[in-house]
């Protein structure tokens, strides 16, 4: 659910189109339908089988930045997603304008406002 609601809030406030995998075997698919049309990956440390940071280093290998984000309790699984390339590691404890301000500045550079708008240069 949470995966849903990040996808809803990153479209409807940056305009950027989403695609959501629900394992490393879709990913892959994904990652040869999109053949390079690929901004952003955004990847949760917190699995199922316990934090897992091998699908970053996989998109790290193949050039794609990485948001990484993880649970309040996950300081350690996102300190090494820094470390297998992620751009940046966020905890779910940091509100969710945040989480989306930054997946925008990662794949649109320059300011970006609270409410999703991008500020325009002059």
């Amino acid at each position: 659910m949470l995966r849903q609601t990040f996808g809803l809030l990153l479209e409807r406030w940056t305009g950027l189109r989403t695609v959501q995998v629900d394992s490393l075997a879709g990913g892959r698919g994904l990652l040869a339908d999109l053949d390079g049309d690929i901004a952003l990956a955004v990847v949760s440390v917190d699995t199922s089988d316990g934090p897992d940071i091998g699908p970053i280093e996989r998109l790290y290998e193949l050039g794609l930045p990485v948001l990484a984000f993880g649970l309040e309790v996950s300081s350690v699984p996102l300190a090494r997603a820094l470390d297998a390339g992620a751009e940046d590691a966020i905890s779910l404890g940091t509100p969710v304008g945040y989480l989306v301000d930054r997946a925008a500045q990662l794949v649109m550079p320059g300011p970006v406002i609270a409410s999703g708008e991008t500020a325009s240069r002059r």
